[in-house]
């Protein structure tokens, strides 16, 4: 790992490749200073390729506000985005890129890689639940404006049925492959918490409130006059974060 800078003088920050299934795949870490071990928060982006990525003004402000709740945070760039190789798929095989930080923070030193949580935001929130299904390391997770039905989504933004196209063709199985309203319950699943803001005008509230009905283990809050992803409700976003990770992790 490359140390890029320190910021503030209780926060540092790194940047790395790693391998996922043949790619390279890039990643970011904001860690307190200090030998540990801390917490970890594996954080799940949203958008595709260059576009929700992973910058400066993520790094500074929210990765860094989790940071400086005691968590080390962990995130990836995904394949096909800034300094990766491969494809996005949108919830694809590129949920292993989520699953492949997971040896990564196993040989941090400065990690507690028995206290992992996962914080996902849009495209994220999807990925964090995918991640989920297939590993039972997670403590507890969080997902923020999370798209849990891409035909709804599809339905209500017509540009996005051409991006499920160039990701992963746009069928409707594959559609439903990654949606979590249309796949079998898990019997047991980590504790989940689904923030959603009531004005949210790019995935539906209903995201969240039905994904709920169907999980044990999960709660959603739907924050009135939130907008996508909450940004306009930062102090509400972190709050109920933080609680929440607190509790289970």
């Amino acid at each position: 790992m490359n140390t890029v800078k320190s910021f503030p003088n209780n926060l540092r920050f790194s940047t790395f490749t790693y391998p996922s299934d043949g790619e390279t795949v890039a990643g970011v870490m904001v860690a307190p200073t200090g030998n540990g071990p801390f917490p970890v928060i594996i954080y799940n982006r949203g958008g595709r390729n260059g576009f929700g990525a992973i910058t400066p003004p993520t790094i500074t402000g929210f990765l860094a506000d989790l940071a400086s709740a005691g968590y080390l945070v962990i995130a990836s760039q995904y394949r096909g985005g800034p300094g990766s190789t491969g494809k996005d798929e949108w919830g694809g095989a590129d949920v292993n890129d989520v699953l492949n930080l997971l040896p990564i923070i196993d040989a941090l030193p400065n990690a507690d890689a028995k206290r992992i949580g996962m914080v996902g935001v849009s495209r994220g929130g999807m990925m964090t639940y995918l991640a989920l299904l297939k590993i039972d390391r997670i403590k507890a997770a969080v997902t923020v404006g999370g798209v849990f039905d891409l035909q709804r989504n599809a339905a209500q933004r017509p540009g996005m049925s051409e991006v499920f196209k160039e990701c992963f063709g746009g069928s409707p199985a594959s559609m439903v492959e990654r949606s979590a309203i249309h796949l079998p319950a898990p019997a047991t699943i980590a504790p989940l918490l689904l923030l959603h803001g009531s004005e949210d005008v790019r995935v539906d509230p209903r995201d969240a409130t039905e994904l709920v009905a169907k999980l044990p283990n999960a709660h959603a809050v739907v924050v009135e006059g939130g907008n996508h992803g909450l940004t306009n409700r930062w102090d509400v976003r972190m709050k109920e974060i933080l609680a929440w990770l607190e509790k289970y992790v």
